[in-house]
């Protein structure tokens, strides 16, 4: 079926529903809807080679599962599919999520789509934990969370979200050198996304341990890419 199938179309794919290695051979992608462990092994090992899709249902679980997902490296579907958030909310749950989708369609997807997953950046600040509640069970984080990757061009993207909602100050630490290999004798540029401007050209710096003091807003995310400036 599969060669059949990729003679009509050459890109056609194929997803099967919860992740399974015995499958990796024949199917492009799985859908996943929860969490086995906080520690994401299965995104360690095989998120450059197979796709991960799907995420929470259900707006009123919070930010917290549905953000983790897409940090993760999981491709988010417009949560809602079995109910949408409380009529107060909605608006502002809507909004977010849409930043999510947007964000991967426009910037994202060559790390969190299809990048290899690097050691995250380390966070720190006066975070609160937060312990987010769901139909799988009780999920809890830091405020404040983010994720590094390696693009299949080399560069390397970095990602915060903040699942409250509140305004956060945090700093983060990243060693870009480790498996990236940008050290302190690569000059980078780094670039921001934003939901209201898109992509922008932002400072260049030098490789090795990178870090700032920043702000997030509620429910907000951080979109940064560094590169090697040729």
């Amino acid at each position: 079926m599969r060669e059949t199938v990729r003679k009509i179309d050459p890109a056609a794919a194929f997803c099967g529903e919860v992740p399974s290695e015995s499958c990796n051979d024949v199917l492009d992608a799985h859908y996943t809807s929860s969490f086995a462990a906080d520690a994401p092994i299965w995104q360690v090992v095989y998120h450059d080679y197979i796709q991960l899709f799907g995420g929470m249902h259900w707006m009123e679980q919070e930010p917290l599962p549905i953000g983790r997902h897409w940090l993760l490296g999981h491709m988010n579907q417009l949560s809602g599919s079995y109910g949408f958030a409380s009529a107060d909310i909605r608006p502002e749950a809507i909004q977010w999520n849409l930043d999510l989708l947007r964000c991967h369609h426009e910037f994202a997807r060559p790390y969190l789509g299809y990048g290899e997953m690097l050691r995250p950046p380390a966070v720190s600040g006066d975070l609160p934990t937060l312990t987010g509640k769901g139909d799988d069970g009780p999920h809890t984080a830091q405020a404040v969370e983010g994720t590094a990757w390696r693009a299949p061009d080399g560069s390397v993207g970095i990602f915060f979200f903040n699942f409250h909602d509140q305004l956060h100050q945090f700093t983060w630490k990243k060693d870009v050198a480790e498996i990236a290999g940008f050290d302190t004798s690569k000059r980078l540029q780094m670039t921001q996304w934003t939901a209201e401007q898109g992509e922008s050209l932002l400072k260049q710096v030098n490789g090795g341990n990178v870090s700032d003091t920043t702000s997030i807003a509620p429910r907000g995310l951080i979109a940064l890419k560094r590169e090697v400036i040729q």
